[in-house]
């Protein structure tokens, strides 16, 4: 909770996140369970590492654009968040603990005080896929054998699921999550038995046939802005609004903890509990995973591998415009410049790396003199510039093998003899 006190001397990211997260609550009170629903499906992909913030690119689908998370948002509050802390502390403070921290905040506006503890130091992941999504993320419409399973793989028990289902207290949903429930569940045009009638119908009058999937429902009946426990009310009366949520009266254990956790008291005290359980899923720290400055865009291996042996040095600054393409994931990544290091960008310009980022081409060859000369007086790698062999009139040029695959051009198998 205090890990990045000492880092960040000149602000502190606690209050900073808590500051711009209530500020968003205010002007947008639905924004607690947009960023409450932003963590959850971070964590139970992959980990709580930040992984759901990773942009497409190219002909990559991330986790954002997979079907059950489509509709998930807050991702410009976490953008906002992270710029602030750049500002003052860049490079520091992981997206993956921005997206922890602003889920308590969001929650916890309500109550003005803390909910639950969000421990810090988490690093960020460097990989999405919306591939996993659907095989890690329960689905509203799983029953309980499924859905228990899906939490047990994470490390959480049966406990966690009831509790962490009453997050949908607050939120809201759309008709065509529960259409199969209201008009044909078992394929004979008829409503789920389980269902409150009375609640059905209103649900019916709400989402009539054809279904318009755009209309609103709330998640908790009258209730759906406000953290309480008239979620687990209404479940004991049968108007859970999906099938997961009438799954947990299907287990005699998990209808039993649903009955406590109608307690107010109950409620927040376990929810604070299993949601400290959900931010420790997987958890990538130290080496394992990488601080992002943009949460959008992940920073390669290799460029990382490259700053930390380039002699100790802190090249960091190195690209702030340049876009490295590694044949591992065809990927562009932007490799941003700090502020405080703009100055830099002028001798970045005047060396011409432009030349490198576009113009090394089968059909146009850059007009350099020598690439491994003008690489080497950019990065100055000693221990690789000293072992360059003399030149020679005859010998071809090739990039160090951190740059091999700077464009598929680079390759060997495509790269022209490039003459000194």
């Amino acid at each position: 909770m205090k890990y990045y006190e000492k880092q960040c001397e000149s602000i502190s990211v606690e209050n900073t996140v808590r500051e711009i997260v209530w500020s968003k609550v205010v002007a947008n009170s639905a924004m607690a369970a947009k960023l409450l629903r932003l963590h959850y499906h971070d964590c139970f992909v992959r980990g709580c590492d930040g992984s759901i913030l990773l942009d497409p690119v190219q002909n990559v689908t991330t986790e954002k654009t997979a079907g059950p998370s489509r509709s998930v948002t807050g991702y410009d509050v976490i953008d906002d968040i992270k710029t602030a802390l750049e500002a003052s502390c860049p490079r520091i403070v992981s997206c993956a603990d921005i997206v922890a921290l602003a889920a308590r905040d969001a929650v916890s506006y309500q109550f003005q005080k803390e909910m639950w503890p969000v421990f810090t130091g988490r690093k960020d992941g460097n990989i999405s896929l919306a591939t996993e999504v659907g095989v890690n993320l329960p689905s509203a419409n799983a029953n309980f054998t499924t859905v228990l399973a899906q939490f047990e793989t994470k490390g959480l028990e049966i406990d966690d699921v009831v509790t962490l289902s009453g997050a949908h207290t607050i939120g809201i949903s759309h008709c065509s999550l529960v259409s199969r429930r209201l008009y044909n569940f078992t394929g004979v045009g008829d409503a789920d038995p389980s269902l409150d009638p009375t609640y059905a119908q209103t649900l019916r009058e709400i989402c009539p046939i054809p279904v318009n999937a755009t209309t609103v429902l709330e998640m908790d009946p009258n209730s759906s802005l406000s953290f309480d426990s008239q979620y687990f009310e209404a479940l004991n009366q049968h108007k859970g609004l999906f099938v997961s949520d009438a799954a947990l009266l299907a287990n005699a254990q998990s209808a039993q903890i649903a009955q406590v956790l109608q307690k107010p008291e109950v409620f927040f005290a376990r929810f604070a509990r299993s949601m400290v359980r959900m931010g420790a899923i997987e958890v990538v720290t130290d080496d394992q995973g990488q601080v992002r400055e943009n949460c959008r865009l992940p920073v390669h291996k290799e460029a990382q591998r490259f700053y930390k042996q380039a002699n100790g040095r802190d090249f960091s600054w190195f690209s702030p415009s340049f876009k490295f393409l590694f044949s591992s994931d065809t990927q562009f990544h932007t490799i941003q410049a700090s502020a405080a290091e703009r100055n830099r960008r002028q001798r970045y310009r005047q060396l011409r790396l432009r030349q490198i980022q576009y113009g090394i081409s089968k059909h146009r060859p850059p007009q350099l003199n020598s690439l491994n000369s003008l690489i080497c007086s950019i990065v100055r790698l000693r221990r690789y510039c000293n072992s360059l062999p003399p030149s020679s009139p005859s010998a071809p040029v090739l990039p160090p093998p951190f740059l091999l695959h700077l464009v598929p051009d680079f390759h060997p198998k495509n790269l022209r003899s490039i003459r000194i």
